[in-house]
C-alpha cells in the first residue's frame, strides 16, 4: 500500500472523473453528470449512472465528453441493469463503450481507473475516509464557444456510512448499495477557509473513493473506487451509490459486443 499527502490526491482527483454533456430542448449545452474512465487490460469505457446515460424509455441519450485534445460524441455500445420499479432493485449504473481514437485522447488528460485501483466497502474504522468526486452543474455553466466547455469538478470527503434504511431510496439495497453522509456546511477547505457544497446534479455517475488516514503521518492511502454516485438526499444529508462491482457483469457484456462489432466490421 503507498502513502501520500492528502493536498496531492486532492488537486489531481478532478483527472478521476470527466463531465458527460448534453444538449436542453433549448438547444444550451449543459453538464449532465459524470463518468470514471476505466481501463479492464486495454479495454477503455466510461462507467456513470444508468438515469445520466439512458432516457426513460431506454435509448441512448446523446452525450459527449471533452478529451485533451477536442470535444467527442458518445456513440459506442451502452449497457445496463433492467430495471422494474418494485419487482427488482434499481442498480443505477450504466457502462459506455469508448472507441481507440477517443480514449486515447481522454487517456492524454485523465487518469483511467483499472482493476487494482478498486476495492470492495469493508467494514469502515476510526481511519477510514471517503472521497466523493463529481461535476456539478451549477459550477459548469455553459458560457459561449469562445469560452469552451466548463470543467470543473467537485469533491468532497466524507467520513460516515448512512443506514440505506434511513433514506427513502425506492428499491435500494445493501448488496447493491451504500450511502455516505455529507459533512455538514459549510466544509472547511484544505487549504484553509469554507466551502459551500453546489447544489450537486451533475454529480451522478461521478465516483466514490476509500482511503485511510494516518494520524501520525497525516498520509493518506492509496484511494480505491468503491462505488458510483448515483443520488442525493438533501433531507438526510446524503450521497447514495452504487457498489463499484455491480459493473462487472455490465462489463463483460459491453467486451464482448464490442468485439462482435470489430469482428463484423472487419469481415
Amino acid at each position: 500500500m503507498l502513502w501520500t499527502s492528502l493536498e496531492s490526491v486532492a488537486e489531481g482527483i478532478y483527472r478521476r472523473v470527466c463531465p458527460l454533456y448534453g444538449v436542453d430542448h433549448r438547444d444550451h449545452l449543459h453538464v449532465v453528470g459524470s463518468a470514471i474512465p476505466f481501463d479492464s487490460r486495454g479495454f477503455r469505457f466510461l462507467l456513470s449512472a444508468a438515469h445520466v446515460c439512458l432516457e426513460d424509455d431506454g435509448s441512448p441519450r446523446p452525450l459527449f465528453t471533452m478529451g485533451a485534445e477536442k470535444e467527442w460524441p458518445l456513440v459506442g455500445r451502452r449497457g445496463s441493469w433492467e430495471y422494474k420499479p418494485t419487482r427488482m432493485p434499481d442498480i443505477d449504473i450504466a457502462v459506455i463503450g469508448l472507441d481507440d481514437a477517443c480514449a486515447d485522447d481522454l487517456q492524454q488528460y485523465y487518469q483511467f481507473t483499472t482493476p487494482a485501483d478498486v476495492a470492495t466497502l469493508e467494514p469502515r474504522t476510526p481511519l477510514t475516509h471517503f472521497f466523493v468526486a463529481g461535476y456539478a452543474a451549477t459550477r459548469n455553466r455553459f458560457r459561449s464557444v469562445g469560452h469552451g466547455l466548463p470543467s470543473r469538478a467537485t469533491f468532497l470527503v466524507a467520513r460516515d456510512l448512512v443506514d440505506l434504511s434511513n433514506l427513502q431510496a425506492a428499491d435500494k439495497t445493501d448488496e447493491q448499495h451504500f450511502a455516505l453522509s455529507v459533512p455538514t456546511m459549510p466544509i472547511r477547505k484544505l487549504g484553509g477557509g469554507m466551502f459551500h457544497l453546489p447544489k450537486p446534479h451533475g454529480m451522478s455517475g461521478g465516483g466514490v473513493w476509500r482511503f485511510e488516514v494516518d494520524d501520525r503521518s497525516r498520509l493518506i492511502s492509496t484511494p480505491r473506487l468503491i462505488g458510483v454516485s448515483i443520488e442525493h438526499h438533501k433531507r438526510e444529508n446524503a450521497f447514495l451509490a452504487t457498489r463499484v462491482q455491480m459493473a462487472i457483469p455490465l462489463a463483460h457484456d459491453l467486451f464482448d459486443l464490442v468485439r462482435q462489432d470489430r469482428t463484423v466490421s472487419e469481415t
